[in-house]
């Protein structure tokens, strides 16, 4: 995935050709419904600011995103956007590769894509979409 390419630029999307490609597509996704911001803790996926948690069993992997970082080149992350049997969207982000990888959220996405997943994994820019 090119995450060096900006948004479509129209007037409503001149503010976010600014930020950080992550950032980027965190707000493309949060307008498509993923709005919900989670992280894993203890096996489970946790939805901040709440008490709310969610089983594996209970989730669909919607999409992922990897970026590189372009001043950083050691620096990669990846941005899963998730869905529950309940219907609550939203995203989890993470370090992948090297020492600030985080494994607990990777073991736990694996644990979710061997159960099922929603639609075909994709490298294509968010704004193929």
């Amino acid at each position: 995935m090119d995450t060096n390419k900006k948004l479509d630029n129209d007037n409503t999307n001149k503010e976010r050709n600014a930020l950080t490609p992550m950032t980027a597509v965190i707000e493309d996704i949060k307008d498509r419904g993923y709005t919900k911001e989670f992280m894993v803790k203890d096996g489970q996926l946790k939805e901040m600011g709440t008490d709310k948690t969610y089983k594996t069993e209970s989730l669909r992997l919607a999409d992922e995103f990897r970026f590189e970082g372009t001043s950083d080149p050691e620096y990669m992350g990846i941005l899963y956007a998730i869905e529950s049997e309940n219907g609550d969207k939203g995203y989890v982000s993470s370090a992948y590769g090297g020492a600030n990888a985080d494994t607990e959220v990777h073991d736990f996405i694996k644990k979710i894509d061997s159960i099922h997943r929603k639609g075909e994994h994709t490298d294509k820019d968010i704004s193929d979409r």
